[in-house]
C-alpha cells in the first residue's frame, strides 16, 4: 500500500535523503492509550511516537470499535499538520505524510503526532481494543539509502477502549422536616455498581441523617464517572396550640376539654379520644398530641383539678311512726363555712345538718364555694318497715311440738316480741311450737309495730308399715327380719336400743327370740316388737362314706361322702378343713369327724377313720458328673436300691413334671431337688443332691499391649459364665498412685468393657500399674475371694 498510495513525491525523497540511515535498534513507534470514557463523553485519542528522528515520511491506519465513528483530528503536531492526509472508511483512519519540502521530522519521545476525535452513534456499551488495521500490512517510514527508497517497518502498540455507564441510581424525593425531627435521605443505586459518595456534609455514606432544612449535594462516582445531584430539603410548618396548665372543675360538673384550633389541626387525647374536645372521666392528669398536615407533632399535657371537695351524705336518721322527726347528716369540708343545704322551694340553711324532716323522697341542693351538688334522698319511716323482721325458723320434726322461731329487727332501740295473741315480752325466741302458721309481732318504745306471718313446717313422716320375718334354721343363728319402711329421709340405721349405741348393719344372722327393734333416720326414730321363730327340720341325709387309705405316708388318703335329699348347697367339715365337693382328698391316717352342713346351718355329724398302708421306697442314691464350672455340662443318674413298686418316676427340682428316665443332663454345678414315684405313687420328698463345681476361679492377666493388633488390646477380667455377677469397683493407678482408669461403679459383669490403655483421649506410658478389682457372685460361690489386688506391665 506504500508503494500504490503515498509516493508521489518520491523522486524528490530519493535525492533529498541520501544522507538518512535508519538504526534497527531505533525503529520509529507509534502507540495509542489505554482509556476509560463515560457514558455521554467525546472521545479523543491521542496517537504517541517514539524515535520519530529525521524521518522524511510515514503511513499507517488506527482501527477503532463499532458503535464510534471518526469526527475530527485535533491537536496535529505543527510540523505536520498541513501535510497530513486522512481518509476513513469501515472504522479505519489512514494517515498518510509526506515532507514536499524535502524537510526531515524530529520529535521529542511521546509526543502527540495529533489526536483522533471520535463520536458515539450506538446506544450499545462499547468495551473494545483499538488497533492498526490489518489492511497496512506494513506500516513503514520512507528512507532513501544508496540513492534508492527504501521501507522499515514502523513498531507499534495497540491501545484500548473501556466504555463505562455512568452511575444509574434513585435519589429521595424533595420534602420537608418539622422542627426537632431526623429525617433520613439519600442515594439508592439501581443497578449492581461499586459506587463512592461524598456529600456536602462530608458524609461518604449512601444515607444520611439530617435535622436542618437545606440543600444537601452529593458526588457520585462509578469508577472514573461522576455525577453530581442534590436534595432539597424545606423547613414544615411548625404545630401550634395553647392548652391550659390547670384547670378547676366542680365535684359533680362534667370535666370538660378543650383547645382552641385555627390550623386546621388532628388532636389526639390521652384518653383515647380524638378531636379537639373531650370530657376524661376523673381528676387527674393528661396528655394531648397535636398534629398538622404536614405530619409535625407536638404534645402537651393538662392537670384536671377539683374547684371545691365534694360534698357527701353521711347518715339517714328514719322518721318514727309518722312524725316529722327523720334527718340528714352530709359532710363538711375542713375549714368550710359557706356550705348551704336548701330543701326543694324551701329556704336554704347553714350548715351540715338537716332535721325534723318528715318520712319521704328529698331533693337536696348543697352549695360549696360555687359549686352545686344534687342528692335524691328517701327518708324512711319506722312504720313501713315491713319485711325486715328476720325469722329463724327451726321446724317441728316427726309430728311433735319441738318447732322455734326465733325474731329479730334491724332496729337500734329497745323492742318487744309475742307471737300470736301472746303478752309481749323481751324474749326473742319462741320454742315448743307443733307445725302450723304464726302471727310475729315485734313493737319499738315509741308504739311502732311491726307484723310478720311465719310458716312453721313438719320435718319427718317416718313410719313402720310392717315386716318380713325368715325363722332362723337348726340352732343356727340365721335368722332374718325385713322392716317395710315408709316417709324416711336420708340413710336408715338400725338397733336393738333406743341409745343406737349398737348400729346393726343389717337384720341378719339372728338367732330365735323376741327382738324390740329401733330405727331411725335423719329425722325421726320408731321402734318395733319382732317375734323370731326356729325351723328343725333337715332336708338331706348321708347314705354312704367310701374311705381310701393313706399310702407311704404321703397324706392321699381319701374319702367320698354320698348323700340324697335336698344335696344343692352342701359344704363338708373335716378335721376342721371346709370342702365344698364330696370328695375330700389329701388325708393322713386317723380318726377324724366329718360335718356335713347345708345352706340352712343344718349339719349331720360322722366319724370316719383313716387306714394306713405302707409301700415305701426304702433306699435312693444318685450318682454325677461335673467336670467345669457353672457349664450345663453335668449329669445325674437316681438309682432305687431297695423298697417301692417299680416302674418308677422321676422328678427334678418340679415335683409336678415326672419323667421314666433316671438320668438328667446338660445340668449347672449346684443343689437340686428330686422326687420318686413308684406304681402305688409313693415319693420319696426331696432328696438333696450336689453337683460339684470344679475350676470356678477369678482369672486377671498381669499384662496387655493395647497396640490396635486386634490383639490382647484391652486389660479384662476374666471369669467363667454365670460366676461373676457385679463389678462394684475396678480401678487402675500408676506408680504414682494417681488413677488412671474407673469402671461405672457397681456394673454388670456382662457389660464391663475393661482398660483400653489411654488415659484422657491419650495414650499411656509404658510400664507398671496397680490394679484394684471388687466382684460379687452369683449364689453358690460366696467362698470365693470378693476383692483382687495386683500389678500389671502395659507393653506397646
Amino acid at each position: 500500500m506504500v508503494k500504490s498510495f503515498g509516493w508521489k513525491f518520491g523522486l524528490v525523497l530519493v535525492i533529498c535523503l541520501s544522507r538518512i540511515g535508519l538504526s534497527a535498534q531505533n525503529q520509529p513507534q507509534v502507540s495509542l492509550p489505554a482509556l476509560q470514557i463515560c457514558e455521554g463523553d467525546q472521545v479523543r485519542i491521542p496517537v504517541y511516537v517514539q524515535h520519530f528522528r529525521e524521518v522524511l515520511g510515514f503511513q499507517f491506519a488506527i482501527r477503532w470499535p463499532k458503535g464510534l465513528q471518526f469526527d475530527s483530528i485535533q491537536n496535529a503536531h505543527t510540523d505536520v499538520r498541513r501535510y497530513l492526509s486522512t481518509s476513513t472508511e469501515d472504522s479505519i483512519l489512514n494517515v498518510i505524510w509526506l515532507d514536499e519540502s524535502l524537510k526531515i521530522l524530529n520529535l521529542k519521545d511521546s509526543s502527540i503526532l495529533f489526536v483522533l476525535q471520535l463520536k458515539r452513534t450506538s446506544s450499545v456499551d462499547i468495551f473494545g481494543r483499538l488497533a492498526f488495521a490489518n489492511e497496512v500490512s506494513s506500516p513503514s517510514v520512507a528512507l532513501s539509502v544508496a540513492g534508492e527508497v527504501q521501507e522499515d517497518s514502523i513498531q507499534t502498540n495497540d491501545g484500548s477502549i473501556a466504555y463505562t455507564n455512568y452511575p444509574v441510581y434513585q435519589k429521595t424525593a424533595d420534602s420537608s422536616i418539622c422542627k426537632g425531627n431526623t429525617l433520613r435521605i439519600g442515594i439508592q443505586p439501581l443497578s449492581p455498581q461499586n459506587l463512592a459518595f461524598r456529600w456536602s456534609t462530608q458524609n461518604t455514606s449512601a444515607q444520611i441523617d439530617v435535622r436542618q432544612p437545606g440543600v444537601f449535594q452529593v458526588r457520585i462516582t462509578n469508577a472514573h464517572c461522576v455525577r453530581e445531584d442534590s436534595i432539597r430539603i424545606r423547613a414544615a410548618p411548625e404545630v401550634s396550640f395553647h392548652l391550659a396548665k390547670r384547670q378547676l372543675f366542680c365535684p359533680n360538673e362534667p370535666l370538660r376539654l378543650e383547645v382552641k384550633d385555627t390550623l386546621q389541626q388532628s388532636y389526639r387525647w390521652s384518653t383515647g379520644q380524638e378531636g379537639s374536645k373531650t370530657i376524661v372521666p376523673d381528676f387527674g392528669s393528661y396528655w394531648l398530641q397535636a398534629s398538622n398536615p404536614a405530619g409535625c407533632t407536638q404534645m402537651d399535657t393538662i392537670q384536671v383539678e377539683p374547684k371545691a371537695s365534694a360534698i357527701e351524705l353521711l347518715k339517714i336518721k328514719s322518721s318514727r311512726c309518722g312524725k316529722a322527726n327523720g334527718g340528714l347528716v352530709f359532710s363538711t369540708p375542713i375549714g368550710a363555712t359557706d356550705l348551704q343545704l336548701q330543701i326543694q322551694n324551701q329556704l336554704p340553711v347553714k350548715g351540715s345538718v338537716l332535721e325534723k324532716l318528715a318520712a319521704g323522697f328529698l331533693q337536696i341542693r348543697a352549695q360549696y364555694q360555687g359549686c352545686d351538688s344534687i342528692f335524691q334522698v328517701l327518708i324512711p319511716d319506722s312504720t313501713t318497715l315491713q319485711g325486715l323482721i328476720e325469722s329463724s325458723i327451726t321446724p317441728s320434726t316427726c309430728g311433735k311440738s319441738n318447732g322455734a322461731i326465733s325474731l329479730n329487727v334491724k332496729e337500734s332501740t329497745q323492742l318487744q316480741y309475742r307471737i300470736n295473741d301472746r303478752d309481749f315480752g323481751s324474749e326473742q325466741q319462741f320454742k315448743g311450737l307443733a307445725a302450723g302458721a304464726y302471727r310475729v309481732e315485734v313493737k319499738n318504745n315509741d308504739g311502732c309495730t311491726l307484723r310478720n306471718q311465719v310458716e312453721l313446717k313438719n320435718i319427718g313422716t317416718l313410719a313402720i308399715k310392717g315386716a318380713e320375718v325368715t325363722p332362723a334354721h337348726c340352732q343356727e343363728n340365721n335368722g332374718q327380719i325385713k322392716l317395710r319402711i315408709s316417709g324416711a329421709i336420708g340413710a336408715i340405721s338400725y338397733s336393738l336400743d333406743s341409745n343406737f349405741s349398737a348400729v346393726l348393719n343389717q337384720l341378719v344372722g339372728l338367732n330365735a327370740g323376741q327382738y324390740k327393734l329401733y330405727v331411725r333416720d335423719s329425722v325421726c326414730q320408731r321402734d318395733t316388737l319382732i317375734n323370731l321363730s326356729r325351723d328343725t327340720s333337715l332336708n338331706f341325709s348321708i347314705k354312704n362314706i367310701r374311705i381310701s387309705p393313706e399310702r407311704c405316708n404321703g397324706k392321699d388318703g381319701k374319702i367320698i361322702v354320698e348323700t340324697s335329699g335336698n344335696t344343692s348347697g352342701l359344704f363338708y367339715n373335716i378335721g376342721g378343713s371346709i370342702f365344698s365337693t364330696p370328695t375330700i382328698e389329701g388325708l393322713s391316717k386317723g380318726e377324724r369327724l366329718l360335718v356335713v352342713q347345708d345352706s340352712n346351718g343344718c349339719r349331720i355329724n360322722r366319724m370316719v377313720t383313716i387306714p394306713h398302708e405302707t409301700q415305701s421306697i426304702l433306699d435312693l442314691t444318685y450318682s454325677s458328673i461335673s467336670n467345669t464350672c457353672n457349664q450345663p455340662e453335668a449329669s445325674l443318674d437316681i438309682k432305687v436300691n431297695r423298697g417301692g413298686i417299680p416302674p418308677f418316676l422321676y422328678a427334678l427340682q418340679d415335683s409336678t413334671k415326672f419323667q421314666p428316665n433316671p438320668n438328667f443332663v446338660e445340668l449347672r454345678p449346684g443343689m437340686y431337688s428330686v422326687w420318686v414315684k413308684d406304681q402305688s405313687r409313693c415319693p420319696l420328698q426331696r432328696l438333696e443332691v450336689n453337683i460339684a463345681r470344679k475350676d470356678c476361679k477369678v482369672f486377671i492377666p498381669n499384662a496387655f499391649s493395647p497396640n490396635q493388633d486386634q490383639k490382647n488390646d484391652l486389660f479384662q477380667i476374666l471369669a467363667p459364665e454365670g460366676l461373676v455377677k457385679t463389678v462394684h469397683n475396678f480401678q487402675i493407678f500408676d506408680h504414682w498412685g494417681n488413677l488412671v482408669y474407673r469402671s461405672t461403679p457397681n456394673i454388670s459383669f456382662t457389660e464391663l468393657k475393661g482398660w483400653n490403655g489411654e488415659v484422657m483421649g491419650k495414650s499411656a506410658a509404658q510400664g507398671e500399674y496397680l490394679y484394684v478389682v471388687e466382684l460379687e457372685y452369683f449364689d453358690g460361690f460366696e467362698k470365693l475371694p470378693r476383692i483382687f489386688r495386683g500389678t500389671l506391665l502395659l507393653v506397646r
